[in-house]
């Protein structure tokens, strides 16, 4: 018998903290947030020889990222201008938060069984926001949120997967969740006044995939064969970029408002299972793909926009 198992845990948090009161300068000010969070766990287990030989991979990810960007309720910002933003961080060229879990198994004996199973739970939440009081001397405000995942879980057989004379089965199990949630906010406590023009900007990136094969064979005449793979892809994306409705009720621009909600979003899943035997052989495939995603723009306030 051989087993392997691989696990990840990879937990994020990046936060501007503000606790003064006010914040005051003649030119710009910057509130920027920015992260960037690999994680990849990776399991080959195969067991060869003996009446009965069993193979086991499992490889399971778990990543929760947190990036937040916000002038908080109760804070007031006295500027030229001000630009708050919770993006990714580029490393060397790489700008994408990448999540790769895979899974390999075989076995063979008399009795061949083999396991593969692959998971990844990803859990990102990107926030750019205004919630207090910023007062401007003509110059732009500019929110802006931005995550980039790139998650891919495989579940493989090692070689052919599970061999056996008499019985073989091989179970191939590829799951993936993706939650991402990115949002360019202006609360319903946030007030700007004095300012130019006003930008809120959500992006999101992201590409979810699952890959479930495997194989068995009983090579006796009498041998039964089974295998069953499945992959499985939930992706969730929630892009937006929001004003609430606002104590105010207006917001007066000397220049222009822009609100842009821009997504792409991309959930795959792909199965495959070979089964071979003298007697009877079953092999099962299942890829099922649900992809809720959604960008959306919100104005719950008045703008009087190139009013100055």
């Amino acid at each position: 018998m051989a087993a392997a198992i691989a696990i990840v845990i990879s937990e994020l948090l990046v936060q501007t903290l503000i606790t003064a009161a006010s914040i005051s300068a003649g030119g710009a000010v910057a509130l920027a947030a920015a992260a960037n969070a690999d994680a990849t766990a990776t399991a080959d287990g195969s067991a060869v020889g003996g009446s009965v030989g069993i193979g086991a991979g499992v490889a399971l990810v778990l990543s929760r990222v947190v990036n937040q960007a916000t002038v908080p309720a109760g804070l007031t910002v006295s500027a030229g201008s001000l630009v708050v933003s919770a993006t990714v961080a580029e490393q060397d060229g790489d700008d994408v938060s990448t999540v790769t879990a895979t899974a390999t198994s075989g076995a063979g004996g008399d009795v061949g069984i083999a396991g593969s199973v692959a998971i990844a739970i990803i859990d990102h939440d990107t926030l750019a926001a205004i919630a207090g009081l910023v007062q401007l001397s003509g110059g732009d405000v500019a929110v802006t949120a931005a995550s980039a995942i790139d998650a891919t879980v495989k579940a493989l057989p090692g070689t052919d997967g599970a061999t056996g004379e008499s019985f073989g089965l091989g179970v191939s199990f590829a799951l993936v969740i993706l939650d991402d949630e990115t949002l360019a906010h202006l609360a319903g406590t946030g007030r700007i006044t004095g300012a130019g023009g006003v930008s809120l900007a959500a992006t999101a990136r992201t590409t979810a995939a699952t890959e479930a094969r495997m194989g068995a064979a009983a090579t006796g005449d009498s041998g039964v064969a089974v295998t069953p793979a499945i992959a499985i892809t939930l992706s969730n994306v929630t892009t937006r970029a929001r004003i609430d409705a606002g104590a105010d009720g207006l917001i007066t621009l000397a220049g222009d408002l822009a609100l842009r909600a821009t997504q792409n979003a991309t959930a795959t899943s792909d199965a495959g299972a070979t089964a071979a035997a003298g007697a009877a052989a079953v092999g099962v495939a299942l890829a099922l793909t649900i992809g809720q995603h959604a960008a959306t723009v919100t104005l719950g306030r008045s703008i009087a926009a190139g009013a100055g």
